[in-house]
Order: C-alpha cells, then structure tokens, then sequence
C-alpha cells in the first residue's frame, strides 16, 4: 500500500510540474534579466512564458542565453533536512519530482541545475538504487566537459563495475585521461579496477590494485568502507585458493611474497570486522557482518607490513 502511494504521490507531482512549468531566470547576453516558466523545447529553441504571463507563450533560442538560474522549490529545502536527518528514502522522493522537470534543460548555459542532480544521483547510489543513479550520472556525463562531468562519466563506470558490468567500466575508464594520484577519482579507478580483476579471478592483481586506492581517499568518503571491503574479498578469496590449490602463476608482483606468512584468514576477519563497527551505517557493514566468524577473535595480522591496508593513515 506505501508503494502505491508513494508512486501515485510522485505521478500526482510530475504531472503538476509538467502543467505548471519550470519557473527560471535568464540572464540574456545583452545583460537583460528575464522570469520565465519553460514549457518544453523543440531543438534549440525553448518554448515558454513571462512570469505571470500564462497565455503569452513566446519561443527562444538557446544561443541567446548567457545564465540560467532554476528556482529551487521548497520541497528541496526540505529534501536537504531529510538528507541530514539520513533520511535518504524520503530525501529522494522529494528531489526527483523537481529533478525530472529539469533533465530536460540540463545543457542550458551557466545553469544550476546539475548540482541537484549529482545530489539525487548520490543518494540513489548510496540506497542501493545503481541503475537510477547511473541514468542521472550518464545525463550529466554528456554534458560540455567540468568538473561535473568528469565526476560524474567516473561515476557512470562505477555503477557499471557496481552492476557487475566490468568489461562496459573498465572501456569507460580507458576513455578517460588517468585521474591524478591521491585524488577521490583515482582511488574509485583503482576500485574499479580492483573489481574488474576479481571478476577474472586474479586476486592477487586485484589487492594490488586496490592496495593503491585505498591509501589515498579520507575515511570520511563513502568510498573508503568500499575499498575496505573489497580488500576484505580479497584476502579471503587468496585465502581460500591456498587451501586448496597449488600456489597462483598469475603475475602479482612482490604480493605473493609479502603475504606468504601471513593467516590471510584473520586479516579479511579483521578488515570485515573494522567495516561493521566503524562504518555501521553504510551497506557494506551489512555484506560485512554477513562475514564475520563469530568463533574467531579478531587478532592482528602476523606483522607483515601491508597486510592490514586499513592500518595506513589517512
């Protein structure tokens, strides 16, 4: 019953906004400010009326425009409240209604726009919502190259890797220039990365990679109980090939040597455990517990320097 009222809610209010327009000011080239309400576009060209001026409808060229400012409607304010309150759910449902009316005029010049959008595109990726959060990240992925832009086509990849999609990530990330060293973006390349050579199975490569990435983002970031987690998989997954096959031939570097002695067992034990006591609020605490032994303690690994990434400061 509460997911059929929320979708007619959010049906009711889509068609409000598509009737009512989308209320904006531009700021023409000729320095002039115009109020104005969008009511859709043919190419180029914005259909739309004055403020206050409903029956007046005008057409415009996009290329006459220097700024464009939306207006953020109440319910955003209230979305923002919602979000600090970790409400996600609800800080969705009343972003999207305003977002979906602007997805249309995204690459209107100087607009503010996309910073709202990479907002509900996050709060769709961190409530577990990949495929609504790629959509919106491959609309601004699309748009002249920012900041944003390059934000979000890595975001884009990571959704792709997130879906299991690693071949469609890993083309991505070849497109791109390599993000700087210690950047938020390296460290989700070197996750990407990481889940690409897990997916084949080269645990050893795939630790090596995300060893790299994980030195690097804050611990604040959402991304780095990932990058914990899947450290985790790692040393797990090369745990349980040494029980029970004869050592790898796949290329790891020096790796191998540095984990030789080390109970591989005990430090993913450690890191899943780290997971769900330190970050209790994301969902890779929740894939974490699902893993922890109960019957075996935490201990530290057996002194080998880089057994344990999340050791590193940050």
């Amino acid at each position: 019953m509460k997911t059929f009222l929320l979708v007619f809610l959010v049906a009711v209010n889509l068609a409000h906004a598509e009737s009512a327009g989308v209320p904006v000011t531009f700021r023409m080239k000729g320095g002039k400010e115009s109020e104005m309400v969008l009511l859709g576009r043919e190419g180029d060209r914005l259909l739309m009326h004055m403020k206050g001026a409903e029956t007046a409808k005008t057409k415009m060229e996009i290329s006459k425009i220097l700024e464009t400012r939306f207006v953020y409607p109440a319910t955003v304010k209230q979305a923002e409240q919602a979000y600090n309150q970790n409400q996600l759910d609800k800080a969705a449902f009343l972003l999207e209604p305003t977002v979906n009316s602007w997805l249309p005029y995204l690459d209107l010049p100087a607009n503010n726009a996309v910073p709202l959008v990479m907002t509900l595109a996050d709060i769709f990726r961190h409530t577990n919502k990949v495929k609504e959060a790629q959509d919106l990240f491959s609309k601004v992925s699309k748009l002249s190259k920012s900041t944003d832009t390059v934000r979000a086509t890595m975001w884009v990849a990571y959704c792709h890797a997130a879906q299991d999609q690693v071949e469609e990530a890993a083309k991505i990330l070849e497109t791109m220039e390599p993000p700087e060293r210690g950047s938020e973006q390296f460290s989700m390349a070197q996750l990407i990365r990481a889940r690409l050579q897990l997916s084949k199975k080269n645990y050893h490569a795939a630790l090596e990679e995300i060893t790299q990435g994980i030195a690097f983002p804050r611990i604040e970031s959402d991304l780095f109980p990932e990058c914990l987690f899947i450290s985790a998989e790692c040393y797990a997954a090369i745990a349980a090939t040494q029980q029970t096959s004869q050592p790898s031939s796949e290329n790891t570097g020096g790796v191998q040597l540095i984990l030789g002695s080390t109970n591989l067992t005990q430090v993913a034990q450690n890191l899943y455990l780290e997971i769900a006591t330190n970050f209790p609020d994301t969902p890779w605490a929740k894939k974490s517990q699902s893993k922890i032994q109960r019957s075996m303690p935490p201990v530290k690994a057996g002194g080998s320097e880089g057994a344990k990434p999340s050791s590193k400061e940050h």
